[in-house]
């Protein structure tokens, strides 16, 4: 078994105190040089070191010596024309021009031009004649030649005029009607829609969700376009930690981030209540990201009771998964359903639909 040895820390101090209880061997062996090292001499870089004792009197380093003394020693030869600049000396290159040369048109080439320009002057022909028999020609004419020829002639055609949609009505919700009938736990208010209301203070929205943390009766939320931020959805995820009855939930067109749509998901682990959510095109981030969009794909397995997503990905493949959990969280509920009490018809048209608990 290998014995583990912590790491010391090492100072330069220190390093003449472990060069001296190195061997001579381990020396050795610590001046050996990279033999791939450029910057190293290759004398230096030689990994063979020679132990055998000189057997004569000469010396290499101080033959090496020698010899660059001796090349120091020696003159350079002087030049015959000194260096000046802007003067050339010798033969000066000249690139050669080559010569274009112009050839004949052949006589095969001269009468295919011609032949050319009459087949040119023969259509130009037909074309004015096209025109003046269009321009001489009847209603009828025209619709006959339009036949042959399997277009529709231009009277028949009807340009379909454009459907002028009204703009939409501002909204004309009171937000504290909406939160005194929230609080007051009103059997009418199923539905609350505050589309398109900007402006509305932080101080309402916290009213607004405190009195819908322990109402029954709302199914349905919707605050599109309506500016809402991190902070005011965080009270929101709060609300839906207690509230069981709020089943669709639309917050498309905000600054919501990502990370914030996960909490709203997680936010419904206990209640089981939120089946649908929409919150597409945020301002912040047209995408989730790819780190959100692969938690998104994870996450919604474990939460079966969510069945309907409405957000934009970028990534194929967590959409793809994302749609597959979806559809697996579908068929679970199906599964789990109570499917004891039906809605049945009075075909007599006396009495309206009643709910009939089935026999089994």
């Amino acid at each position: 078994m290998i014995e583990q040895v912590n790491p010391t820390h090492v100072t330069l101090e220190d390093l003449e105190d472990l060069i001296a209880a190195l061997s001579a061997e381990e020396i050795e062996e610590l001046a050996e040089c990279d033999p791939d090292d450029s910057s190293m001499p290759p004398s230096m870089r030689c990994a063979y070191k020679c132990n055998k004792t000189a057997t004569g009197e000469v010396n290499r380093d101080m033959l090496l010596n020698d010899l660059k003394d001796q090349a120091l020693a020696i003159p350079d030869k002087e030049e015959k024309l000194k260096w000046e600049a802007g003067t050339k000396r010798g033969k000066i290159y000249v690139p050669k021009v080559e010569e274009v040369k112009v050839e004949s048109e052949s006589e095969d080439e001269d009468e295919e031009r011609m032949r050319f320009s009459a087949e040119d002057d023969e259509r130009t022909k037909q074309a004015k004649e096209f025109v003046e028999a269009l321009d001489m020609a009847s209603p009828s004419d025209l619709i006959d030649i339009a036949d042959i020829l399997g277009v529709t002639f231009q009277d028949d055609c009807v340009a379909t005029s454009l459907k002028v949609f009204a703009a939409e009505p501002p909204n004309e919700t009171k937000i504290d009607e909406v939160i005194k009938a929230a609080s007051d736990n009103d059997g009418e208010l199923m539905e609350i829609n505050l589309n398109n209301i900007k402006n509305i203070s932080h101080q309402k929205w916290q009213a607004l969700f405190g009195a819908l943390r322990d109402n029954t009766m709302v199914e349905a939320f919707s605050a599109a376009n309506c500016d809402l931020t991190d902070s005011i959805v965080k009270l929101l995820c709060d609300t839906l930690e207690s509230n069981s009855t709020i089943r669709q939930l639309n917050l498309e067109s905000n600054s919501v981030t990502g990370d914030m749509v996960l909490n709203i998901i997680k936010a419904t682990a206990n209640t089981k209540g939120l089946e649908e959510l929409k919150i597409s095109n945020q301002f912040n981030n047209n995408h989730l990201g790819s780190a959100i969009e692969y938690a998104l794909a994870e996450m919604i397995p474990k939460y079966p009771h969510l069945v309907k997503i409405g957000v934009r990905m970028e990534f194929r493949d967590t959409l793809n998964k994302c749609a597959m959990a979806l559809v697996k969280n579908l068929d679970k509920r199906r599964q789990t359903e109570d499917r004891s009490f039906t809605l049945k018809l009075d075909k007599t048209g006396k009495t309206g639909p009643k709910i009939v608990q089935e026999k089994r």
